[in-house]
């Protein structure tokens, strides 16, 4: 079914009803909708983590809350999980609140463009057939900047990895896919002449996304590390690895659990694996393992 409305708290009851129960039932308490298959995924922010924000979203049939790790800052998850909780018991109780789940993403490995020229405020102009360079900053000039002609990424481990990796007719996505590259001959490891498919303004800090690309380095990065130890002390329900490309970009995510809390009771998160690259697709089988 087509949705061409626009959805929001209000209108999530109903879409829930129409997609699992045709049959509208007489009673539709928020316990009633926690109880459904389908769930309901909202992502907290400044803008809905009152507690009478919490308290809406829970009556709407909200079945998980969303962490960014992204964007966790010291304090702020530890104060969130709790305050959770505590909307979940208010609106339905003890016994339907433990059906309320605290997912957190974990980032994954992503890559970025470098800063921007200042003399381009609106960003880097990409014209369409046009060839621009794709090249690491070099060792002598870790602070190079993206200029009419030249992209730029910063030297870090990951990056490093993608760059040297990439081959002749290979496709890169900037900035959400709004821009595509395709690499029309590599110049050295760290350099590649790429041709503009989609053109646009590429501005500080866009991300760059490789569909072809088979990651070599490991799934976790030294962020993600310090953002899983915090998700541990707070007691989330669900772990979200992004970018997740094979069955060992999971299982890292457990071994690195089981190392920060080696006690034989310890009780772990579940993992859950964001599926978004094409190489997921190709090893879904052995992901779901």
């Amino acid at each position: 079914m087509a949705l061409k409305r626009k959805l929001s708290t209000s209108t999530l009851r109903d879409l829930v009803e129409e997609q699992t129960n045709p049959v509208k039932e007489p009673q539709n308490s928020p316990l009633d909708l926690a109880n459904r298959r389908v769930k309901i995924i909202a992502t907290l922010g400044p803008a809905c983590w009152d507690d009478d924000k919490l308290d809406a979203l829970l009556r709407v049939g909200v079945n998980i809350f969303r962490l960014n790790s992204a964007h966790r800052r010291d304090g702020q998850f530890e104060a969130l999980v709790p305050r959770v909780r505590a909307a979940a018991e208010r609106v339905l109780g003890r016994e339907g609140a433990n059906k309320v789940k605290v997912m957190a993403d974990l980032q994954g490995v992503k890559y970025r463009c470098a800063e921007v020229d200042a003399a381009f405020p609106d960003g880097v102009p990409l014209a369409a057939g046009e060839t621009v360079t794709l090249a690491l900053a070099s060792e002598a000039d870790k602070e190079a900047v993206c200029k009419k002609g030249h992209i730029v990424l910063a030297r870090t481990r990951d990056q490093i990895d993608m760059v040297t990796s990439l081959e002749e007719d290979m496709k890169l996505l900037l900035d959400d896919a709004t821009m595509r590259l395709r690499v029309v001959k590599v110049d050295t490891p760290e350099s590649k002449t790429c041709k503009v498919e989609v053109g646009g303004n590429l501005k500080p800090r866009k991300g760059i996304n490789v569909p072809g690309l088979d990651r070599k380095g490991p799934g976790l990065t030294d962020k993600d590390m310090e953002d899983l130890e915090c998700l541990l002390n707070c007691g989330v329900d669900i772990i979200a690895m992004s970018f997740v490309e094979k069955p060992a970009d999971v299982e890292e995510v457990r071994e690195a659990m089981k190392k920060m809390r080696p006690a034989a009771d310890a009780v772990f998160p579940k993992v859950f694996a964001k599926i978004e690259k094409p190489q997921a697709i190709t090893n879904i089988d052995d992901i779901l393992k």
